[in-house]
Order: structure tokens, then C-alpha cells, then sequence
């Protein structure tokens, strides 16, 4: 990225935390959606990835030599529960990428767990109802993390 910029330019990184979170206790602990993704982060973890780096991109930033390091965190629901009608719509789509994105595990990603695929399927099928529930208030979090190149840098 460095290389890229000029001295001065700006760079911006948009990821989201795969970590469906809730701040009013409708999501139990063994809510269907919340094991997938606890799921895919142990299954991402035995292939080097690690789904929570969005949250920890400053410090990678600052390493890199960038400034004006800043970070926007935005909520976006999984589902149409949210009142406001705009969050409303993106939630409803947000449930429909979830729900697109369920097959994909069932593969690679589940096989590193060793789960069989009967259990693979029973786990995404429990997760696509569940996400049918707008009484549970699942939402992601989307880091925008945007930093500087310095002005004087030689930054390569």
C-alpha cells in the first residue's frame, strides 16, 4: 500500500469483524448463528487467518510507518429488526449475505474441523433458521480504518 501512495495520500480499509455480536441479551450463548461463526473462526484459525484482525488494524498501521490513524465502527444488523428504516433494509440484506455465504462452509472450512458433513448440515441448516428470528438482534461490526502516508517518507 505504501508504495502506492504519494507523501501525504490516504489509504482506507474497510473489513468486517465476523463476530456476530448483541447489546440487549436476545442472542443466547448457543444461538445457531453465533456457533457457525465461532465455528469459522476456529476453522480460519487452522488456516492462518484470523476473522477479528479488523480489530486490530491500528497498531498494524502505526508499524507500517502510517499517520492520522483513525477508526469508524459501524453496526449493521443481521435482519430487519432494527427500527430505523434505512438499518432496516441494510440488515435485510446483511441477513441475505450470511445466508448466501452458509454453503461455502460446509466445505474446506468445516472439514479442517473434522465435522461430518450430515453435522455440517445440520449446523448450517439450525444457523438459516435461526437468522429467520427478528426477535434476536444480531448485528455486525465494520471497521473503516483510513491512516496517512507521511508527507516526508520514504516509505517503501
Amino acid at each position: 500500500m505504501a508504495r502506492s501512495l504519494k507523501p501525504g495520500g490516504w489509504i482506507e480499509l474497510q473489513e468486517l469483524n465476523a463476530t456476530p455480536r448483541c447489546d440487549d441479551q436476545t442472542m443466547g450463548p448457543d444461538d445457531a448463528v453465533k456457533r457457525v461463526y465461532d465455528l469459522v473462526a476456529e476453522a480460519f484459525a487452522h488456516f492462518g487467518m484470523d476473522v477479528s484482525l479488523p480489530t486490530v488494524l491500528g497498531p498494524m498501521l502505526r508499524g507500517a510507518g502510517f499517520d492520522n490513524v483513525h477508526c469508524v465502527v459501524k453496526k449493521v444488523p443481521i435482519g430487519a429488526w432494527a427500527l430505523d428504516p434505512a438499518l432496516r433494509v441494510i440488515g435485510h440484506y446483511q441477513r441475505l449475505a450470511v445466508q448466501d455465504f452458509l454453503p461455502a462452509l460446509a466445505g474446506r472450512p468445516f472439514e479442517a474441523l473434522g465435522m461430518s458433513r450430515t453435522e455440517s448440515e445440520v449446523t448450517l441448516a439450525l444457523a438459516r433458521n435461526a437468522l429467520k428470528d427478528m426477535r434476536v438482534h444480531r448485528y455486525f461490526c465494520y471497521y473503516f480504518w483510513y491512516a496517512q502516508k507521511p508527507v516526508n517518507s520514504n516509505m517503501t
